[in-house]
């Protein structure tokens, strides 16, 4: 027999799960609850010691924010930063000046989170039916700038019970690394690597705890302000995602791609969106979400709503037509091409970017990275050509491939694919066994995860065992605003990759389209929705497409559109639903 908490819970669990595409609305610092904008938007956060029982009196959905509290899991730069910090190391050579305040794997860390996420869960219950936060923008180091942490002596003896390298953490430090790789000995970067998921590790332990402490009391449980894993910092969503009801991803790399491939069915994929002065890009932002498949927003912030009643007006009416598309008919995924993802090479691909930066290498952040790193610009390349040649990518983890993907992804694009393994040779081949077809580009095996290069001859003999293909020349000269796609297209259709069921025609054919579908049977919903132009250019007027044999158009927005033509306002997106006529069926 049930017992009366755990009704209590399943039946707050339904009442999350009730309002479609939730809006979640940061509220005011010191503000009443419920307050007009939590009641108009439906849901809300609220911190670990706020009050919530109002609110879902009110009907106002509930998420915890940090529910265990913010600051071990998301550091702040402080007054002594990285410089600073490995100048001090470098005089002294101290451990003490690179250790993390607080150590993130220490015990008296771990109890000292699970208490207040207890605190919490007991403070909410009830409440909290959109589940419990367990952090922002979490990581090893702030910002996920490059720090060789943690040095204390608990996480020496946790790297010395790992049984791996016999060194000591201290000395596997980045200067050491990049001098030993300047000089040629890429073996330094074996240990360096390793040390990189010794602490991802750490983390991932850290989170997992919490999670089951969550789940065990039937709450939702989920992380914010996700960018993935960087060399230094990040989280890595494809470790951490199992154990998760709900995530929020930035637009950053291929954190999303990342979330919206690898997912379950049941679980959540939020995003932030901004309130804008400008309310078609605020409209823009939620719209992009939900036609790539996501599941809800939070909106920032009621005191910005407040400030621009015009954006709230647009927002409001943009969600309700947002939950007008149910989710049972058009659920779109990514599909057909997946760029495979690897936290080794972007490590890898961080110290090889760096071997020229000298002494400057501390300034190489990851947002740095993320816009002139050689791994990930080649990563942002992929993504963005196969998205204007109408297909849906999405990014697989080469750690954890497996071959029943294949069937989803039957092309893997290994793009600056620098960190290989003979086990990860073994996962590719069981997925071309399985019917994928892997596209090489760019550096493929510059070692392997002891830092031991491959021979010409050795990664030769990979890429014949993995019948590896390159892509056409149109690819490597594809830049981001090329329009000739056509040979590319041509490229993917004959490596079975899906593209949009439906061809644009005039002047809409010539600018950039996202563009998303879910078929079933012979019916496909679609969307296409103009990128977000830069500020002050013009929108996209309209949609001209490309008449199907035999084939009928039922708009679904704009509404009451006809014809194979629509016009668009600014932030707004087409769709429409694509159905063998009558005749074609038989």
């Amino acid at each position: 027999m049930l017992s009366v908490q755990l009704v209590l819970a399943l039946a707050t669990l339904a009442q999350g799960t009730a309002r479609p595409f939730p809006a979640i609305l940061w509220p005011k610092a010191g503000g009443e609850a419920p307050s007009e904008r939590q009641r108009e938007f439906g849901a809300t956060c609220v911190s670990r010691g706020d009050p919530s029982a109002a609110l879902r009196e009110a009907g106002v959905d509930v998420l915890v924010f940090n529910a265990p509290g913010r600051n071990e899991l998301h550091l702040e730069p402080g007054t002594e930063g990285p410089k600073r910090r490995r100048r001090r190391w470098l005089e002294t050579q101290d451990p003490a000046a690179l250790v993390r305040q607080p150590c993130l794997a220490s015990d008296e860390t771990r109890e000292r989170l699970g208490a207040r996420l207890a605190e919490s869960l007991k403070s909410h219950a009830g409440a909290c039916t959109l589940g419990v936060s367990l952090g922002d923008e979490i990581g090893l180091t702030p910002g996920g700038i490059p720090e060789d942490v943690c040095l204390c002596a608990s996480c020496e003896a946790q790297w010395a019970a790992r049984g791996g390298e016999r060194q000591k953490l201290a000395a596997l430090d980045t200067d050491r690394t990049l001098r030993a790789v300047f000089d040629g000995d890429t073996r330094a970067l074996g240990p360096w690597l390793e040390r990189r998921t010794f602490h991802q590790e750490q983390l991932q332990e850290t989170l997992a705890r919490l999670a089951e402490q969550a789940r065990a009391e039937h709450v939702p449980v989920g992380v914010l302000g996700l960018v993935g894993q960087t060399a230094f910092g990040g989280v890595s969503i494809e470790a951490l995602l199992p154990r998760l009801d709900f995530l929020e991803c930035y637009r950053v790399g291929n954190a999303r791609e990342l979330a919206f491939s690898l997912r379950k069915p049941q679980q959540r994929v939020y995003l932030t969106v901004f309130a804008t002065d400008e309310p078609a890009r605020t409209a823009w932002a939620a719209w992009e979400h939900r036609l790539r498949g996501g599941d809800g927003v939070f909106v920032w912030s009621e005191e910005e709503l407040e400030r621009r009643p015009a954006t709230r007006a647009r927002l409001v009416d943009t969600l309700a037509r947002i939950r007008a598309l149910d989710t049972k008919v058009f659920t779109p995924r990514p599909a057909g091409i997946a760029v495979l993802h690897s936290p080794r090479s972007v490590a890898a691909g961080w110290i090889r970017d760096a071997l020229p930066d000298g002494g400057t290498w501390p300034n190489r952040f990851a947002s740095w990275q993320e816009e002139h790193g050689s791994v990930e610009t080649a990563r942002r390349r992929w993504l963005d050509l196969a998205e204007a040649c109408g297909a849906m990518p999405g990014a697989l983890a080469l750690e954890t491939l497996a071959p029943e993907q294949a069937a989803r992804f039957p092309l893997l694009v290994a793009s600056e694919l620098l960190v290989v393994d003979e086990a990860d040779v073994v996962r590719l081949e069981a997925c071309v066994a399985a019917g994928a077809r892997l596209c090489v580009e760019g550096t493929f095996a510059w070692i392997d995860s002891a830092g031991r290069k491959w021979s010409d001859e050795e990664r030769a003999a990979l890429l014949a065992r993995l019948k590896a293909i390159s892509p056409p020349d149109s690819a490597r000269e594809w830049t981001r605003g090329a329009s000739a796609t056509a040979p590319l297209r041509e490229f993917l259709r004959e490596r079975r990759v899906e593209l949009a069921p439906f061809q644009m025609r005039g002047a809409s054919a010539q600018a950039r389209w996202i563009v998303t579908w879910d078929t079933r049977d012979l019916t496909s919903v679609c969307a296409a929705l103009p990128e977000l132009p830069a500020e002050g250019a013009a929108w996209p007027a309209g949609l001209e497409l490309v008449p199907r044999d035999g084939c009928e158009i039922e708009w679904l927005e704009p509404r009451g559109a006809s014809g194979w033509d629509v016009k668009l306002a600014p932030g707004e997106p087409a769709v429409f639903v694509l159905r063998a006529s009558v005749s074609d069926r038989r």
